[in-house]
């Protein structure tokens, strides 16, 4: 499955699987599962989007909520 998100919140996440000391698909599994979040101040994002390959077979708009909510508790 294919999903596409801002380039600045595709760095955000990398950083934060390196910390945690986990693959970047696997901590975007996580991201899916977990109710914890980083409470970042909002992003402003450049209009660039990084699309992600991943393993997990769920709703695109669904997945993009969770890593936004994960990111900014909102």
């Amino acid at each position: 499955m294919k999903v596409k998100i801002p380039q600045e919140w595709y760095e955000i996440l990398l950083k934060a699987s390196e910390q945690k000391r986990m693959k970047f698909s696997q901590f975007v599994d996580y991201i899916f599962r977990t109710d914890e979040c980083l409470n970042l101040p909002e992003v402003p994002t450049s209009g660039r989007m990084r699309s992600l390959t991943l393993s997990v077979n769920v709703d695109e708009k669904e997945l993009v909520r969770k890593i936004h909510k994960f990111l900014f508790c909102s």
